[in-house]
C-alpha cells in the first residue's frame, strides 16, 4: 500500500555482506536496513561505507547503532534490553 519494495540480498558468511550490499547499490535501493543479526554486525562498518559512498541512507535495528553513519534505528537496543 506504501508503495514499498522489499529486496533481499542474503550473507551466510561475513565476508559476503560487502557484497550483498554493493549488489543492493547496483539495484538501486532507496535504504539498506541492518537487522540485529552477527553476521551483518561482523560486518556493519562494510556496509556503512558501502551505502555512504552511493548516497544510499541506512537504518539499523538496534539504537545503540546511532553515531556509527545509520540515518535512523528502529528496535530494542542490546545495552538496554540487557539492563531490562
Amino acid at each position: 500500500e506504501q508503495g514499498l519494495h522489499l529486496e533481499e540480498r542474503p550473507a551466510d558468511t561475513p565476508g559476503d555482506v560487502v557484497p550483498a550490499a554493493q549488489a543492493l547499490v547496483t539495484a538501486r535501493v532507496g535504504a539498506i536496513y541492518i537487522p540485529n543479526d552477527n553476521t551483518a554486525a561482523q560486518a556493519f562498518d562494510g556496509i556503512v561505507q558501502t551505502a555512504t559512498r552511493a548516497g544510499i541512507p541506512v537504518i539499523s535495528a538496534d539504537p545503540d547503532d546511532i553515531g556509527r553513519g545509520v540515518l535512523l534505528a528502529v528496535g530494542v537496543g542490546f545495552y538496554h534490553s540487557g539492563l531490562a
